[in-house]
């Protein structure tokens, strides 16, 4: 699912698709909480980018509980 996006672990998990949108997935460092924060273009692209990567996200989850 990213092998056309680059990939930055510096801060979290941080996505960057090939138009410059980007997803940060970010765990809390004091609550046992994950946080999105994303960017694009429009409300569109990022609504689709918190949707696509909180189901990545709860599935990620799901398979290690």
């Amino acid at each position: 699912q990213t092998r056309e996006s680059k990939v930055d672990l510096l801060d979290g998990i941080k996505v960057y698709d090939k138009e410059g949108s980007w997803v940060l997935i970010l765990p809390d460092s004091t609550e046992s909480i994950i946080k999105l924060y994303a960017d694009g273009d429009s409300k569109e692209v990022v609504e689709n980018l918190m949707k696509k990567y909180k189901a990545i996200t709860e599935d990620i989850i799901k398979k290690t509980n």
